[in-house]
Order: structure tokens, then C-alpha cells, then sequence
């Protein structure tokens, strides 16, 4: 890197303060000056285009569509987020910065990943296996995997990592010391609906300039409604909602299918929503992880308010929560549809 970690953190942090005090409409104009763009390097931006090829089609110069620009440095803030979230840890623990640790070091060992996920390496035991701890640091649904194996070949900068069943992306940032803090100590940046969709998941054909920054601006406000006091957030709301089915209405020429017409739907990141009509009109939904995992979640009595599902698009679901209250949930993108 051109300039010490804990150098580039300052600029970071300072322009993701200026950030989460903005309004949606000054988030999206910092989207389109490309205010954290500027703060990646050549590498950390060609494995962004790279992880999304179709989503980041295109260089964001200044005279790149509107759509270009945003789309590039929405994508640019979630690395820099990770990479502050990775920062805190790496000053906390007085951490050296490293090109590679060899299998038997004797250090522990914290790894940025290309996808923004950290992952913890303990001090090799006398058979030479280390505890590792895999963390999707940015996603907040992510849980995080962890086991006991010999490393079989050293960790590097620029490589991905075998750990057991799991291989991890590019390692971007590598630091080791004699002791890792306790992520539990460290303070969470918490707020921010960060790397989703998980990936690129392709693209039917062009994508209007209108569309992209139409669909830039839903997550700006989602966003922004993480980070909102409990006053302003239901007016946020509305506008996610109004946006949401104005977006759907450009990709649909105004039709689409109601929720209750809906039997299943599945979004960009892979989570599938099984939708039951229930004998008094009511609707239910179930959601399934994408990972396959058991786990699922409960959406009652929910409502698309004024929406419609369209492939492409996004979608809010206003549901009941586990404390009973109404909330709102946001798909960034339904990708398939199944009619009863």
C-alpha cells in the first residue's frame, strides 16, 4: 500500500462521519463525487469490479452516467467500512502490519478478506493446528465459522486462505501480533445494511442509467433509515416504500403481481420467502437463509403497501415483529418469482 494503514483509516473515518450525518439526498451527491472511491487503491477497486462484474459495468470517470458513479462508490463505502471495522481491531491490539505468516509462526494473526470478512488465526499448537475464527464482519446477518486445522501453506497478501472446508477470498489486509483483542471489546459499526446483495448476480440485458440510480438511491435510504432516530425513520420509510414501487413500475410498464398472488419469491443474495394466504386473508411469509441453513424467519401479517412483485426490483415487506410492533424489511432486489 502507497500509504500506512492507520494514515488512510483517518481519511476513512473522517469521510464516513461527514456520511452517516448526511441526508439520503447528500449521500447519493457523495455517491456521485465519488467521495469514497477516492479512497480505495487501484487494487481494492479492480477486486470490487471484479466480485461485481455486471453491477460495476464501467469506469466511474466524471463523465460516467449518473447511475455508473453511484453504483461504484455504494459498492467502494462497504469496503471502506469493512476496512475501519478491521482498523479498530488492528490499533486496539497494537498490531503489526505483515506481507506473510508461515504456517508455524508463532504470532496470532487477523486477515481483512476481499468480501470485507475478518478472520482470526490463534498461535499454532504443538501439532502445529491453529484455532480460526471466519467472521462476515459487514454483513449483519452473517454468522461467523470457526475451527481447528494446520495451515497448508503460509498466509499472504494477495491470496485466498484454505481453512478446513472454507476458502476464503483475496486477503487485502494482514496484520500479527502477540496477542488478538476480543472483537466482543470493540465497539460495532452497527446501522448499515452493508454487501447486500452478497454478489453480482448477473444481468438480463442493459440496465437504463435511471434504473441504477433509482436502485442506488432505494439502498442510500434503507441506509440511512439503519442509522435514523426513532422519530425520523418511519418518514424515511415512506419515501423507501414510494421509491420501491416507482422502481417496480419502471421495469414492469406498471403491472407486476400482488404479494397475495405470490407463492414464493427469491432475492439477488439467494434467501428464498415462501408466502402462505392464510384462511382470514392474512399473509404470511417464511424466510430461508441462503446458506442453507435451518434457521428461518417469521414475517406475520405482512403487506407490500402500494407494491407490487417485479423481477429486478426492489421490495419492502411492513410485517410483524417478534416484540409485536410493526416494522419494515427490505429486499434490495427479487430475482425470481413463483405464481401460485
Amino acid at each position: 500500500m502507497s500509504l500506512p494503514f492507520p494514515v488512510r483509516l483517518a481519511d476513512m473515518e473522517a469521510a464516513e462521519a461527514r456520511y452517516r450525518d448526511a441526508s439520503a439526498e447528500a449521500r447519493l451527491a457523495m455517491h456521485a463525487e465519488l467521495a469514497f472511491y477516492g479512497l480505495l487503491e487501484d487494487g481494492e477497486r479492480i477486486i470490487l469490479e471484479r466480485r461485481f462484474p455486471n453491477e460495476l459495468a464501467g469506469e466511474p470517470t466524471a463523465d460516467a452516467p449518473l447511475g455508473v458513479r453511484v453504483a461504484w462508490d455504494f459498492r467502494c463505502r462497504e469496503l471502506v467500512v469493512a476496512m475501519l471495522c478491521y482498523g479498530d481491531l488492528v490499533l486496539a491490539g497494537k498490531l503489526d502490519l505483515v506481507g506473510a505468516v508461515v504456517p508455524q509462526e508463532p504470532v496470532e494473526v487477523l486477515a481483512l478478506t476481499a468480501t470485507g470478512s475478518m478472520v482470526e488465526l490463534r498461535r499454532p499448537d504443538a501439532d502445529g493446528r491453529r484455532r480460526w475464527v471466519y467472521r462476515p464482519s459487514a454483513r449483519q446477518d452473517g454468522r461467523y465459522r470457526e475451527g481447528n486445522d494446520v495451515l497448508a501453506e503460509r498466509v499472504k497478501l494477495g491470496n485466498r486462505m484454505e481453512l478446513g472446508g472454507l476458502r476464503t477470498s483475496e486477503v487485502l489486509v494482514l496484520a500479527a501480533g502477540e496477542a488478538l483483542p476480543d472483537p466482543a471489546t470493540i465497539q460495532e459499526r452497527t446501522g448499515s445494511l452493508l454487501f447486500a446483495p452478497a454478489k453480482d448476480t448477473g444481468a438480463s440485458g442493459p440496465v437504463p442509467d435511471g434504473v441504477r440510480v433509482a436502485g442506488t438511491r432505494y439502498r442510500v435510504l434503507v441506509d440511512a433509515a439503519g442509522n435514523a432516530s426513532d422519530a425520523e425513520r418511519p418518514l424515511i420509510q415512506k419515501r423507501i416504500v414510494a421509491l420501491a414501487a416507482e422502481i417496480q413500475a419502471m421495469l414492469s410498464a406498471g403491472g407486476g403481481a400482488a404479494l397475495h398472488e405470490v407463492a414464493a419469491l427469491v432475492t439477488s443474495s439467494g434467501s428464498r420467502y415462501e408466502v402462505e394466504v392464510t384462511s382470514d386473508g392474512r399473509i404470511d411469509l417464511t424466510r430461508h437463509s441462503a446458506h442453507g441453513q435451518k434457521v428461518t424467519l417469521q414475517y406475520a401479517d405482512a403487506e407490500a403497501r402500494g407494491q407490487t412483485v417485479v423481477k429486478g426490483a426492489p421490495l419492502v415487506i411492513e410485517h410483524i415483529a417478534f416484540a409485536g410492533n410493526r416494522v419494515c424489511s427490505y429486499i434490495f432486489r427479487v430475482a425470481e418469482i413463483e405464481l401460485r
